[in-house]
C-alpha cells in the first residue's frame, strides 16, 4: 500500500532470538546481493547493524517492545511482521 501511494516502506520483523536476528539479517542481505546494514539491518541487544537507508529491520521482540515504549505508534515503520 505505501508504495503505491509513494511513500517509503519500512518492514520491522522480530525474532524471537538474537542469533535468529542476526542469522536471518545476514542471511536476506547476501540473498539480496548486499552488504548487512545496508538495506537490510538487524538489532539487538549490545549489537547494531542498521543504517539510515535499512528498509528491512530484523531486531529481538525485546528490541521491538522497548521501542513501542518510546514510539507507541511505531512511527516510521510502514509494516511489522511478528516471529513466534
Amino acid at each position: 500500500d505505501c508504495a503505491a501511494r509513494g511513500e517509503a516502506c519500512r518492514v520491522v520483523a522480530s525474532q524471537p532470538r538474537r542469533i535468529s536476528a542476526s542469522s536471518v539479517a545476514t542471511r536476506v542481505a547476501e540473498e539480496r546481493g548486499g552488504a548487512l546494514g545496508g538495506v537490510v539491518g538487524y538489532k539487538v541487544r549490545f549489537d547494531s547493524r542498521v543504517s539510515a537507508g535499512s528498509v528491512l529491520l530484523f531486531c529481538t521482540v525485546g528490541i521491538l517492545l522497548q521501542t513501542l515504549q518510546s514510539n507507541p505508534t511505531l512511527s516510521g515503520a510502514s509494516h511489522v511482521v511478528v516471529d513466534e
